[in-house]
């Protein structure tokens, strides 16, 4: 069972992952931002991405680079 710490910290991690995409991906494209093609949850540890193909692609290029840190 998570401590209330590391749950608290994965839900701001992927509160900050969840607007760390939408603010630089296709950001007129997603539901939260007015867009009507992508979706974007973090939930069990997983980011949960709705988008369309080339979205999907564009996103997974995305994280590849933070997790790259350049």
């Amino acid at each position: 069972q998570q401590s209330m710490s590391s749950r608290q910290d994965a839900e701001y991690y992927g509160y900050y992952l969840r607007h760390m995409v939408t603010g630089n991906v296709l950001s007129n494209s997603w539901k939260d931002n007015g867009g009507d093609a992508g979706t974007i949850d973090y939930a069990a540890g997983m980011l949960i991405v709705v988008q369309t193909p080339d979205g999907q692609q564009t996103v997974a290029d995305f994280l590849r680079l933070l997790e790259s840190g350049k």
